[in-house]
């Protein structure tokens, strides 16, 4: 069992297999999104607002740790702070965009939704700026 995870954790840490993961999963959600699903009242009001949260976390996290280098894979292009801030513009436009482009297939654009997206895009980044603060402020100082 150990042996899986080793191997788990490592094809995590290649680059191009966080690539293939992060187009996997943007080609999902896009094509989630724009599905029709009929109204489900009493089901858990809010349900689909904790729904776009997660998937724009998830999605904000992937894009954000985006391996510049094949070489290395330590990079990743929002390694700063004005290049997350980019890139939470960035997602909330898409998001906005996702929002408007599920009418022409049914489903109904909901501003509620976008704010959901955008406070979960808003979330995931967050998370990868501290982890990347933690990371480098934990690091032993050399003399």
């Amino acid at each position: 069992m150990t042996s899986f995870w080793s191997f788990l954790c490592r094809a995590a840490m290649e680059p191009r297999t966080r690539q293939r993961v992060t187009v996997a999963y943007c080609v999902t959600l896009f094509i989630v999104m724009h599905i029709p699903v009929p109204d489900t009242p009493g089901v858990l009001p809010g349900l689909d607002k904790l729904v776009h949260f997660g998937a724009y976390s998830v999605l904000s996290i992937l894009l954000a740790t985006w391996p510049v280098s094949a070489e290395d894979g330590t990079r990743s292009a929002r390694s700063s702070q004005a290049g997350l801030g980019l890139l939470a513009v960035l997602i909330a436009l898409y998001a906005g965009i996702d929002e408007l482009l599920q009418a022409p297939v049914g489903r109904t654009p909901d501003l509620m939704d976008w704010f959901a997206d955008i406070c979960g895009a808003a979330c995931g980044l967050t998370a990868v700026f501290v982890c990347r603060w933690a990371r480098i402020s934990l690091q032993p100082r050399r003399a």
